[in-house]
């Protein structure tokens, strides 16, 4: 054996060694390691959706203008619909009461009498 693949070997062991040690690592800590995992994804794809978007509006700067506003108004009518359903439901409920709760009229008093 020539002196160049003794080292080649020894340092092929050391890493396949040092693999194994850090698969072991990831088996142990595993829960850890998949939520650094997701996060570094999760970084990444923002970076990147960042540059995208930065580029975009660098090139259509009247587009970027037109869906911000647009934007805008869905958010707008998506808090009419919300508060428009709030007092739908509000409403609603002022009407609902027990009918021990319910006003005593002079035609309830008489046909108690009746009875």
């Amino acid at each position: 054996m020539s002196k160049l693949s003794t080292i080649t070997d020894t340092a092929l062991e050391r890493v396949l060694e040092l693999a194994g040690q850090a698969s072991d690592g990831l088996k142990h800590g595993g829960s850890s390691a998949a939520d650094w995992l997701k996060t570094g994804a999760a970084i990444g794809a923002l970076k990147t959706g960042g540059k995208v978007a930065t580029k975009a509006v660098r090139r259509h700067p009247g587009t970027a203008v037109a869906i911000a506003a647009l934007g805008v108004g869905v958010l707008g009518y998506a808090v009419y619909r919300k508060r428009r359903k709030a007092q739908e439901a509000a409403q609603q409920q002022a009407g609902n009461y027990r009918l021990a709760d319910r006003p005593q009229g002079p035609l309830d008093d008489a046909a108690d009498l009746d009875g």
